[in-house]
């Protein structure tokens, strides 16, 4: 019986082959309607010299440039009208590191038409690209002449220098920008690089937040004691995490008695081996400027210790705060990230 099934098996198979091969004829042919080619591929066009330019950024690089964000519209059929329809392929700025915004980020542009100034922005691009890491480098790049994005979330309007999403970084006005402006568009890539990265956050967060640290006041809950009687609770100048001319300080620093550089970098370390103990290296700055608070969220932390990280290099960053070992801490979960997984040396 378990033969008799078998040849059964085999006869069905055969009739089957049969009648496909019955059904197609010569003439026709089985074709793959489906197109698997991609729009963030830049094809070369050797007489476009804006074309060239954007595939020999490709080629090097591998990252696509485009000047709309319409990168691509294919033909799908012909409507009851005998109207073509089309599918496009647009450049979605809702897509952040981890989430879809589900549409609540709505931006307008403006297009640069003029070769010219294409040019212009694709030589920016360039420069931008062999100043990145690799890890840094974004997935496409859009170029527009305005850029305008409303989120509907926070009920906000803003013209930004550049915008930096999960698929695209989108740079307005790109053919008046000096290459000065690279670090800081760098600068804003980490910060949303790490701020995107939970392990991170939730490592770099529990060294101050243990026991509560954040949103605290320096002297009347934390207990801390300065060298030098400061208005109120203030602990030193308003914008002392960042490192602006030393004069400026100074000139504040007279309302204190601090009257020369060595005054002011003694006090300077009195103040940070005070907040240093909780892990911190700047005070508050959202709700007030004097900064009388220690930071009120992990995010703002995090942005004090980037931008000192970058801006001061590693080896003043340790010299200036490396007395604390919760400091340490921080920046050293900082350092392995941007160091060996960004590829960012400072």
């Amino acid at each position: 019986q378990h033969r008799i099934m078998k040849y059964v098996h085999i006869i069905y198979s055969l009739f089957l082959l049969s009648v496909l091969l019955i059904a197609c004829d010569d003439t026709e042919i089985l074709e793959n309607k489906i197109d698997f080619s991609s729009p963030y591929v830049i094809e070369d066009n050797p007489d476009d010299p804006i074309q060239h330019r954007r595939y020999l950024i490709f080629q090097k690089y591998g990252i696509p440039v485009f000047f709309n964000d319409t990168i691509s519209k294919t033909f799908i059929y012909n409507d009851n009208d005998g109207k073509p329809v089309y599918r496009y392929e647009t450049l979605d700025l809702n897509w952040s590191f981890s989430s879809h915004t589900n549409r609540a980020i709505q931006y307008t542009v403006d297009y640069y038409t003029d070769p010219e100034l294409q040019m212009k922005g694709l030589e920016f691009i360039e420069v931008f690209l062999e100043q990145s890491s690799k890890p840094m480098r974004p997935f496409s790049i859009f170029l527009p002449s305005t850029l305008t994005i409303k989120d509907l979330n926070k009920n906000t309007i803003e013209k930004p220098e550049f915008w930096f999403g999960f698929r695209t970084l989108v740079i307005p006005k790109v053919p008046n920008m000096s290459i000065e402006t690279i670090p800081s568009i760098l600068l804003s890539m980490v910060k949303a690089k790490v701020m995107a990265n939970a392990d991170i956050i939730s490592q770099f967060g529990e060294v101050s937040d243990k026991n509560k640290y954040y949103g605290k006041e320096w002297v009347a809950e934390l207990g801390c004691k300065w060298g030098r009687e400061h208005p109120g609770t203030y602990w030193g100048p308003t914008v002392l995490y960042k490192e602006g001319t030393c004069e400026e300080y100074i000139m504040w620093g007279f309302k204190t008695g601090i009257n020369s550089v060595e005054d002011f970098e003694k006090e300077r370390t009195i103040v940070f081996q005070q907040i240093g103990r909780f892990g911190f290296i700047c005070g508050n700055y959202s709700k007030s400027l004097d900064h009388s608070n220690s930071p009120e969220k992990v995010d703002e932390d995090i942005a004090y210790y980037i931008d000192q990280m970058l801006e001061i290099g590693s080896e003043e960053f340790l010299r200036r705060y490396g007395e604390s070992p919760l400091v340490v801490k921080k920046y050293t979960i900082l350092a392995n990230y941007i160091n060996n997984v960004l590829g960012i040396e400072f």
